[in-house]
């Protein structure tokens, strides 16, 4: 056997060992801040051990994050209705799909808890793009994070990331279209009628971006950075109408974001479709 074969036989079994007693670890009591910061440090040595670097702060805890359930709300989609085009009707003939008409135009939602509201005449509203979104998602009552700003072909797109008692819904987004500070449309999604779900076990930060380094040395990714982890929540819509928010942790890395679900330990693209 040749020399390099031999010591790549070395640093995999040196790796696996480390993968094993760091998972043995988090899964033991995990509470002491000192302990976790042992763990920590060792998670990161394992990682860096497989070509991946693990840059910036992990979140200290998901403890708050639990398994949600959501149900369509149909006085809240009216609601943001009203918000946007003021004095509108329900037209149409129900179900999966909901539409309400106005003289400023029309908004429609659908059972994904995905909407889409048009205007008639773009029109002007107080303030810059990124104050004027606030307010209009105040006046939606959408709880969202500060606006994120862009631009294409003279339209500036501000979006907003849907928030759940201060956590990010990941795939939950609210986008509002301006042209010369005038708005054209509004779309996004948003999960309605949000409770608890029955609890689950949960695995710790740790397992889980252990579940993610056997995902990557199993060829899911090719990343070998990963610039920062934050804790929240996927939102998903089964064929039956039933919504649920699964708590995780995003992971964003230089090639793509990974949403890793702390109930099931699986690893989803952010690129991949949400159900």
């Amino acid at each position: 056997m040749s020399t390099s074969k031999l010591k790549n036989i070395v640093i995999a079994g040196l790796v696996f060992i480390n993968v094993f007693f760091l998972a043995a670890i988090s899964l033991s009591s995990i509470g002491e801040s000192s302990e976790r910061r042992g763990i920590l440090s060792d998670l990161r040595t394992v990682f860096e051990s497989s070509g991946i670097r693990l840059a910036g702060e992990l979140p200290s805890s998901s403890e708050s994050l639990r398994p949600l359930s959501a149900e369509r709300d149909a006085f809240g989609e009216a609601a943001i209705a009203r918000a946007a085009l003021g004095e509108c009707a329900p037209s149409g003939d129900g179900g999966a799909r909901a539409l309400y008409t106005g003289e400023r135009g029309a908004a429609e939602f659908n059972a994904r808890g995905e909407f889409k509201i048009e205007f008639a005449e773009p029109y002007s509203p107080r303030g810059d793009v990124s104050s004027a979104t606030k307010r209009l998602l105040r006046d939606m009552g959408i709880d969202a994070a500060a606006p994120a700003l862009s631009e294409s072909g003279g339209i500036v797109t501000a979006t907003s990331v849907f928030l759940y008692k201060g956590a990010p819904a990941f795939n939950c987004a609210i986008s509002f279209e301006f042209e010369d500070g005038r708005l054209l449309r509004v779309t996004g999604r948003r999960p309605s009628g949000i409770k608890d779900a029955p609890a689950a076990s949960l695995r710790s930060l740790p397992t889980a971006l252990l579940g993610f380094l056997t995902f990557a040395r199993g060829g899911g990714t090719d990343c070998s950075e990963i610039a920062s982890v934050t804790a929240g929540y996927r939102f998903a819509v089964s064929a039956f109408g039933e919504g649920a928010l699964s708590p995780g942790w995003l992971l964003d890395t230089d090639a793509g974001g990974y949403f890793i679900d702390a109930s099931t330990g699986e690893v989803l693209s952010s690129d991949a479709p949400a159900a």
